[in-house]
């Protein structure tokens, strides 16, 4: 077995991201419609890597698998970290108004490891700020992850996003995040 981290950068360096990219589209369209025959009404979401995003032909690719499978684009997260997104600020705005443009909802995933210009945030199309894991570590011991997860709760709420807790592993984690109003969270 060959974990995520090691065969995605290599799969980015020869040129192969896009052919996983599109084979887990794929995947995920012919599943989430699977489920929807099953009575199972659940949104579903994939990452998408750099060299993906820079791909003119990403919106057509993805809509594409969607649409041959039925799949409301409504019921997609389309995730991007946030080292990608600040990486080409303009050019990911651009790309991520259109997919939002067709319904698609967007997270950034990792918030608070990047370098995020907050200038820039706010203006992208983002539905979910996913804080990262490292914050969320301990938050309900640790004051100073308390107070930049409080921090990073209230911005994604003042710019109209839902913020997600990524990697929640205790229930004095969960009821810290619950307490201070954090909506969503993964572990």
């Amino acid at each position: 077995i060959v974990p995520p981290g090691e065969f995605i950068p290599l799969a980015e360096e020869l040129g192969l991201i896009e052919a996983i990219g599109d084979w887990v589209v794929g995947e995920l369209a012919r599943q989430q419609s699977a489920w929807r025959a099953a009575g199972l009404d659940l949104e579903v979401g994939f990452n998408v890597s750099p060299r993906e995003l820079w791909s003119v032909h990403l919106p057509d690719r993805v809509l594409g698998r969607l649409r041959a499978e039925g799949v409301d684009p409504g019921k997609v997260i389309v995730e991007i970290t946030e080292s990608t997104a600040m990486t080409d600020p303009e050019r990911t705005q651009r790309i991520l108004t259109e997919l939002h443009a067709w319904g698609l909802r967007l997270a950034i995933d990792d918030f608070g490891t990047g370098y995020s210009s907050l200038s820039r945030l706010k203006h992208l199309p983002v539905d979910i700020l996913k804080i990262d894991r490292s914050f969320v570590s301990h938050v309900d011991a640790d004051a100073d992850n308390a107070n930049m997860v409080r921090a990073m709760i209230d911005l994604a709420s003042n710019l109209g996003m839902t913020a997600l807790a990524e990697g929640i592993e205790t229930e004095g984690e969960l009821a810290f995040l619950v307490e201070h109003g954090c909506p969503l969270g993964q572990g």
